[in-house]
């Protein structure tokens, strides 16, 4: 289950960037900020004290 919501994130935040085309890959967007966690979570999730350290400073914990 975890394994297809990354991949469900991985299309949309992928879509999105297309959609958005050069304003997409901006570093002050939104969605290149989302593509580019999402891609780094992807490759090492790692352990559930970082991923929970890592949203809670997205969400300014």
């Amino acid at each position: 289950y975890r394994r297809q919501r990354q991949m469900c994130i991985r299309d949309r935040t992928y879509d999105a960037v297309q959609v958005l085309g050069g304003m997409g890959y901006m570093r002050e967007s939104l969605v290149e900020r989302l593509y580019r966690d999402n891609r780094i979570l992807s490759i090492g999730g790692g352990s559930r004290e970082i991923m929970n350290e890592i949203i809670g400073k997205q969400m300014g914990l």
